[in-house]
């Protein structure tokens, strides 16, 4: 096999939790023909149990992996989300049952395909979904229970007509009963319980009345599940934040991946999170589309994010399908921490609210 050393001229950067880390060997193992190793130092202050890591050399960026990092002892946490405790619990049950209920308000800026279908829209929606999870043993897909670390980021890739990044896993939708209540300022709605072949029910709905994005204005929201088959009734109290003001978004409409990308904003849930998002797409063809979908995270208080290169070209650059343009996507919200609750029949249920503004980009 190949002798080790360091291979000192190839510049690979080693990123942990949105920081740069002292890199301190990069070249073949020693141990094992075609087998090589980066050894590195973790950044300080950088801590969580959902890490997120990639190596880049030049423009070239590696998947992004994750990584739990505690400061002192065995047992990460993040804000908002589960600590090595809770985590170890759901990470010895075959069976994984989850719910999520989710409140959103959107303001989309749409630039249309082929200069059709443009303009600006709001939407008020509610979800809620419940799913046992058949885990293989000895693994824990630990982002179906923690959301990317703040000041971080996070990029996963789709391609052909593999959408779906639980594969691998037996999916079952759980049966939480007939309908879920929501209860707000604007008065009562209903969450319908709809049945997705090979999945099983979920619930949603649009929460606006005759004017579509009118139900959700900040407040405290009451969703309440009567129970089911599968799933115990439940009640919980979600507070839908004030919007923020994406003050810089007029200027954002061409990205160039390689620059980073600056975000900056007034207003939000003080408490709480800005959550930036993004996608782009290439491909001719459902076969050979490859997808990318970003996603950082930020305090609200900090009032500016830099989404990095080392992010940005891991997506590719936007695309055409039939020769018509596709623009990506760039969107801006300000979210709540999310809030747990319990419910029989589930092992970790969360619930959050996002208030968002979303705009179409050319990413280049």
């Amino acid at each position: 096999g190949p002798l080790p050393g360091d291979l000192i001229k190839v510049p690979a950067e080693i990123w942990l939790g949105g920081k740069l880390a002292s890199r301190s060997y990069a070249g073949r193992s020693g141990c094992c023909t075609g087998l090589d190793q980066i050894a590195f130092v973790v950044p300080p202050n950088v801590t969580g149990c959902n890490v997120p890591m990639a190596v880049k050399i030049n423009d070239k960026v590696s998947n992004f992996s994750t990584m739990a990092i505690a400061a002192s002892g065995r047992v990460c946490s993040d804000p908002g989300g589960s600590n090595g405790t809770d985590l170890l619990n759901l990470f010895n049950k075959p069976n994984l049952t989850i719910g999520s209920i989710g409140l959103s308000r959107t303001t989309s800026i749409n630039a249309g395909v082929g200069g059709f279908g443009g303009g600006t829209t709001k939407s008020d929606d509610g979800s809620a979904s419940f799913f046992k999870i058949t885990v293989p043993p000895g693994q824990l897909l630990t982002s179906l229970v923690q959301s990317v670390n703040i000041g971080a980021c996070t990029v996963s890739t789709f391609s052909g007509q593999n959408a779906n990044p639980l594969t691998g896993l037996t999916i079952q939708g759980l049966d939480a009963g007939a309908s879920i209540g929501v209860t707000g300022p604007g008065g009562n709605r209903t969450l319908t319980k709809t049945n997705i072949p090979s999945i099983g029910p979920v619930y949603n709905a649009k929460l606006g009345d005759a004017t579509p994005g009118n139900y959700l204005d900040p407040g405290t929201y009451t969703i309440a599940g009567p129970g089911g088959p599968d799933v115990g009734s439940f009640n919980v109290a979600l507070t839908v934040p004030p919007a923020l003001v994406w003050t810089n978004q007029e200027s954002i409409n061409t990205v160039t991946r390689a620059n980073g990308l600056p975000v900056t904003w007034t207003g939000g849930d003080p408490n709480g999170y800005v959550d930036i998002t993004g996608y782009s797409f290439t491909g001719q063809t459902a076969t050979n589309i490859v997808v990318a979908l970003f996603t950082c995270r930020a305090k609200t208080s900090d009032g500016s994010f830099t989404v990095p290169p080392l992010v940005l070209l891991s997506i590719p650059p936007s695309g055409s399908i039939a020769g018509f343009a596709i623009p990506g996507d760039l969107s801006v919200g300000t979210s709540i921490v999310p809030k747990n609750f319990t419910a029989t029949g589930l092992d970790y249920a969360v619930a959050t609210s996002l208030v968002s503004t979303a705009k179409s980009v050319t990413y280049q």
